[in-house]
């Protein structure tokens, strides 16, 4: 909705930790334009968390946006259950 820079600034203010809400808070500054940084922590986030629902529809997502395709499937391939993957 064009509304990243609300999500990252709610996301702080909200001090919850998790891969699922660091997930969101990596594509939303991959939204804002800080796509280096971002990617980065996405990445580290599927290294670490590839089973949490929220990484593998963000970052499979964010995988697309950056033309890594493959890599996108593969993550979705871990999905257990998960509709949205």
């Amino acid at each position: 909705m064009g509304q990243s820079s609300v999500v990252v600034a709610e996301m702080q203010d909200a001090g919850t930790t998790g891969a699922g809400f660091e997930a969101v808070t990596a594509y939303a500054e991959y939204r804002l334009g800080n796509k280096k940084k971002a990617l980065e922590d996405m990445m580290e986030l599927i290294q670490a968390d590839s089973d949490d629902n929220t990484v593998q529809v963000l970052g499979a997502t964010l995988l697309q946006q950056e033309g890594r395709t493959d890599e996108a499937f593969e993550l979705l391939l871990n999905h257990e259950n998960n509709l949205e993957a």
